[in-house]
């Protein structure tokens, strides 16, 4: 029979429990703050502009990466330069919007912000495009992968049941072998889509990408 390890439980007293249910409060408060901050206090006082807005080019934001830039700089009483900031966005943006980097962006799921100038923006979402069919391969797999273990965890829940008497040893029999064959057919699945990303990766090592990462 299948099973699953034993998760030790610690004991806690009502005090422990509300210290720590405060403490977790006060962190996820303090991470939900930083998060509303797109830049920090010496970013905004520094004020270099340009090199921000050439960073978040570089990374594929979008123009209105600006205006939560903007925001943030506001709590401490600094303008933003929106002029500084377009300047550099420009010239990350022309390093960000590559053949290669549009595979990348497609494959790893980001969403193309158009950024990339005319001149640019074909050969990028040529490759972004092939990038995005791979991440749909991968977010397939994925899926299929969790409907495999979600099944073995129900096969060890009928075991568990089964040993302590609290499930009928027919109707256990009958639950497994449908969750078996369930898991068999998803292999299948599963070892199809896996030749068929293999040969994927083929095509675009052929057409010069340099290699993705292996699912």
């Amino acid at each position: 029979m299948l099973r699953k390890p034993d998760i030790a439980t610690l004991p806690t007293s009502p005090k422990s429990s509300y210290v720590l249910s405060f403490t977790v409060t006060g962190l996820l408060l303090i991470a939900v703050l930083q998060s509303c901050a797109s830049l920090s206090k010496q970013e905004c006082l520094q004020g270099d502009w340009q090199g921000i807005g050439e960073r978040d080019g570089t990374l594929g934001r979008p123009f209105s990466q600006f205006d939560k830039h903007a925001k943030s700089c506001q709590r401490v009483s600094v303008v933003a330069d929106r002029a500084l900031w377009l300047k550099g966005h420009r010239q990350g943006a022309r390093q960000y919007c590559t053949r290669a980097n549009g595979l990348i962006a497609g494959n790893s799921g980001q969403e193309y912000n158009k950024i990339c100038e005319l001149d640019q923006e074909p050969v990028f979402l040529s490759a972004y495009r092939l990038g995005r069919h791979r991440y749909y391969l991968l977010k397939q797999r994925r899926g299929i992968l969790r409907s495999i273990e979600y099944n073995q965890d129900k096969i060890s829940n009928v075991n568990d049941e089964l040993a302590k008497g609290e499930m009928d040893k027919d109707d256990a029999r009958r639950e497994v072998d449908n969750l078996v064959s369930n898991n068999q057919s998803l292999l299948e699945d599963l070892e199809d889509l896996t030749w068929k990303i293999a040969r994927f990766d083929q095509k675009l090592e052929k057409a010069d990408f340099a290699p993705l990462p292996r699912p």
